[in-house]
């Protein structure tokens, strides 16, 4: 079961916000890969990668808030971030969370060969 292997595979979401927004982003995941859950090993890390983006997304008052950290401090708590913001482009919408940048490199490297 989806639930299931998300609360395994990601434990760093607390239980009740799994169970609270898995339920609803369980029936929309396919609008943005229509894959059904179960099928293989690889389909299923891509589904769970996506799962928690969405879900990051969507306990996130503002996603383009999310920065990625660039440095880290010690003693002196010295931190520094870069924004990740979303613009236009489709794959921006997933590159600010590292849950989708794996959803995309997982996707990506399904997509089989090229014609030459």
């Amino acid at each position: 079961m989806l639930i299931d292997d998300f609360k395994a595979r990601f434990p760093e979401f607390p239980t009740a916000t799994a169970d609270a927004y898995i339920p609803v982003i369980e029936p929309v995941y396919k609008a943005y890969y229509n894959f059904d859950y179960g099928l293989n090993v690889s389909t299923d890390e891509a589904i769970l990668n996506l799962v928690a983006h969405l879900l990051l997304t969507e306990i996130t008052p503002n996603p383009q808030a999310i920065k990625d950290v660039t440095s880290h401090g010690a003693l002196g708590v010295s931190t520094s971030f870069t924004a990740s913001g979303i613009t236009g482009r489709a794959n921006e919408f997933f590159n600010w969370s590292k849950y989708g940048q794996k959803f995309l490199m997982i996707t990506k490297s399904r997509q089989g060969a090229f014609v030459v």
